[in-house]
């Protein structure tokens, strides 16, 4: 499952323009708790700037639009996850993320995706 993060270093990159503001968006792999660093809100040292903010995500989501792909959804269908909250199912406080991914033409709410935060692997775009 591919989500969303800005940082340096990894594989594939690619430039999006979100707010008048240019943006190296690029990829890595992992779960969410081997990288809660990175899902942290921006205010405090996260790597995505969309993270807190569904609107954001969503821009962040068609600005890259299938640049880097649309790998997700096991048939690949879908663009990188661009992650901006949690949800809670009762199981704890938070059982799994939110996220917009792109289609192929339009923006989705792909809503309640990555389950599991300790075990399911990401292909995170940062």
């Amino acid at each position: 499952m591919a989500a969303i993060s800005l940082s340096p270093g990894s594989a594939l990159a690619y430039v999006v323009t979100v707010g008048g503001v240019q943006y190296d968006v690029t990829t890595f792999t992992g779960t969410y708790n081997a990288n809660i660093g990175k899902f942290a809100l921006p205010i405090n040292g996260g790597a995505m700037p969309w993270f807190g903010d569904s609107a954001k995500a969503e821009a962040f989501s068609l600005a890259l639009g299938s640049s880097l792909g649309l790998p997700n959804n096991n048939g690949g269908d879908l663009g990188p996850f661009f992650a901006y909250g949690y949800y809670n199912t009762g199981d704890g406080p938070q059982s799994g993320l939110l996220n917009k991914a792109y289609d192929g033409s339009v923006v989705i709410d792909n809503g309640r995706t990555n389950i599991n935060l300790d075990n399911t692997p990401q292909d995170v775009r940062t």
